[in-house]
C-alpha cells in the first residue's frame, strides 16, 4: 500500500515537471516568435499558456502585447484591462504605469480619445515627469478640440443648408402661387358680335331704307338753326305744333325757297 502512494506521488511530480517544462517551452516560443515579429505563432503559444494558467499576470500582459502588434487593439485593451483590474492591489508602481500606458495606446489606436486621455492622465498621477504621457495628453487634447470645432462647423453647415432649402422651397411655392393666380385671370371674353360697335359704313348698310319723305325731313332737321332747335326744345311737349311746323318747312324746301331761320309764331 505504501508503495502505491509512492508511485502516485512520483507520477504527480512528473506531471508537474512536465507541465512546468511545457509552460517553459511555450514561454520560449512566445518570446522567440514575438522577437521575430511572427505574431501569429507567438499568439498560438500565448493562447496555450493561458489555457494552462489563465490568471497569470505575465501571460495576460504578453497576450495583450501580441494582439496589439497584430493590430487587434480592442482585444489587446481587454487583456490589459483584465490584468489591471485583476491584480489591482498586487501591482507594483512600474507595472501599473506600464499597463496604463498600454491601455492608453490601445484606445488611441481605436481613436477612442477620451478613454486614452483618462489612462494617460492616471499614468501622469503616478509619474508626473513622464514626458511621453505629457506629450500624448497634449496631442489628444488638441485632437478633441479639433473634433469639437469640426462638429460645430458641420452643424453650422447643416443649419445653413437647411435654411437655404427652406428659402428655396418658399420661393418655389410663391412662384407657383403667382403662376396659378395669373392663370386664373385669363383673357377677357370676346364681345358678342351683336354688341360690338359698328362702323359708320356698316351702320349705313344695315340701316333700314328711308322713304323720300323721311329723307327730306332728315335734311330739313339738319338745316335747323339754333333758334329753331331751342324752340323745339321749349315746345317738345306739344307734338301737334312741332309736326305742323316741320310740315310747313318741308313744303318750303321742296319749292326751293330756302330757309333763313327767321319767322314769326
Amino acid at each position: 500500500m505504501k508503495h502505491v502512494f509512492k508511485i502516485l506521488f512520483l507520477i504527480s511530480l512528473l506531471n508537474l515537471n512536465y507541465l512546468g517544462a511545457l509552460d517553459a517551452w511555450h514561454n520560449f516560443r512566445e518570446n522567440y516568435f514575438y522577437q521575430k515579429q511572427d505574431y501569429a505563432n507567438a499568439a498560438k503559444s500565448g493562447e496555450r499558456l493561458l489555457l494552462t494558467n489563465p490568471n497569470d499576470l505575465k501571460n495576460l500582459v504578453n497576450m495583450g502585447k501580441i494582439l496589439y502588434s497584430q493590430g487587434k487593439y480592442e482585444e489587446a485593451a481587454n487583456y490589459f484591462r483584465q490584468a489591471l483590474d485583476q491584480f489591482a492591489g498586487l501591482l507594483t508602481k512600474p507595472q501599473k504605469i506600464e499597463l496604463l500606458a498600454h491601455l492608453g495606446h490601445a484606445f488611441a489606436q481605436q481613436e477612442k480619445w477620451q478613454e486614452a486621455l483618462s489612462n494617460y492622465e492616471e499614468l501622469l498621477k503616478l509619474d508626473p515627469e513622464n514626458s511621453q504621457a505629457q506629450k500624448n495628453i497634449e496631442i489628444i487634447k488638441k485632437m478633441l478640440e479639433q473634433q469639437d470645432q469640426n462638429k460645430q462647423d458641420q452643424n453650422k453647415q447643416d443649419q445653413n443648408k437647411q435654411d437655404q432649402e427652406q428659402q428655396d422651397q418658399a420661393g418655389e411655392q410663391a412662384n407657383q402661387e403667382n403662376n396659378n393666380q395669373d392663370g386664373s385671370k385669363g383673357k377677357p371674353d370676346k364681345l358678342d358680335n351683336q354688341s360690338e360697335p359698328k362702323s359708320s359704313d356698316q351702320a349705313k348698310k344695315q340701316a333700314p331704307q328711308m322713304s323720300k319723305q323721311d329723307q327730306i325731313e332728315q335734311q330739313n332737321n339738319e338745316k335747323l338753326s339754333s333758334q329753331e332747335k331751342d324752340y323745339l326744345a321749349a315746345v317738345a311737349k306739344n307734338d301737334q305744333q312741332v309736326n305742323s311746323y316741320l310740315a310747313q318747312k318741308n313744303v318750303q324746301q321742296l319749292k326751293g325757297d330756302g330757309f333763313d331761320g327767321e319767322h314769326n309764331w
